[in-house]
């Protein structure tokens, strides 16, 4: 799916500098975003953040496995004097402390995502528009990011959907819908 997008955007890409080149030169810029967003003044912040929850998440997630060794390593040298209630018992605890440091694992990993997009997102935000202000004052039609291939500014004005619509006899636009 996500080659197909790649596709469908080269493609369209192509058509746009086509056009263009009929119409007027086009100006092509490129920037890493991330680059970018390494080189910011607040990204050292952001690293100091990040790393602080990763290592106070990783400190519970490795006493949530020592408690699990310890419960193991209990039931390993005492099973054989058990009653089976207290097998079952230790068993069900055994599994349940697993359970309970997958859910762990998954939940700290979305909420490390979580806090690395939110304290990117105005960062983010303001490289976006400084793109576009950048764009527009020095004339370039398109701008692309070499860090994951986006298109991240084009120029409204270069669209060729009217063209390509006239081009397969489409005379009618289709209605957003209304939810």
């Amino acid at each position: 799916m996500k080659s197909l997008k790649v596709i469908l955007m080269l493609v369209l890409f192509v058509f746009t500098l086509s056009l263009n080149a009929q119409n007027k030169a086009s100006k092509i810029g490129t920037i890493d975003s991330q680059e970018l967003i390494n080189l910011m003044p607040q990204y050292d912040s952001i690293q100091t953040v990040y790393e602080r929850e990763y290592r106070e998440m990783e400190q519970a997630g490795q006493q949530m496995y020592a408690d699990l060794q310890r419960l193991q390593d209990f039931y390993v040298k005492n099973v054989d004097s058990m009653t089976p209630f207290m097998k079952s018992m230790k068993k069900q605890e055994i599994e349940d402390l697993s359970a309970r440091i997958q859910t762990f694992e998954q939940n700290a990993q979305q909420q490390l995502q979580q806090t690395i997009q939110r304290l990117q997102q105005p960062i983010i935000d303001k490289i976006k528009k400084a793109i576009e202000e950048v764009a527009k004052e020095n004339g370039y039609s398109h701008v692309i990011d070499i860090a994951s291939g986006s298109l991240l500014y084009h120029d409204p004005n270069s669209s060729i959907m009217d063209l390509v619509k006239k081009k397969l006899g489409i005379t009618e636009t289709i209605s957003p819908k209304v939810e």
